[in-house]
């Protein structure tokens, strides 16, 4: 899911980075304007799955297109 949401923030020329630990969840950091990262976590719930960057701030990570272009603008 994080790789995919990469791929589609790429192709909005954003910079992301993709961290994959050996311990713990994949983490997709996007690098903002300012050189700030966002994380961001893929989180299933119940038979869906969001991306989460924040407390409180989400997306369902379906449609792709139109989640890529909140978390863009999310990030800026």
């Amino acid at each position: 899911m994080l790789t995919w949401l990469a791929w589609g923030l790429r192709q909005l020329e954003r910079t992301t980075v993709l961290v994959a630990r050996r311990h713990g969840e994949p983490v997709l950091y996007v690098v903002r304007a300012d050189g700030r990262k966002v994380a961001v976590l893929a989180v299933e719930h119940g038979d869906q799955w969001f991306f989460v960057w924040g407390p409180e701030t989400g997306v369902r990570a379906e449609p792709l297109p139109v989640t890529v272009q909140t978390i863009a603008k999310a990030a800026a």
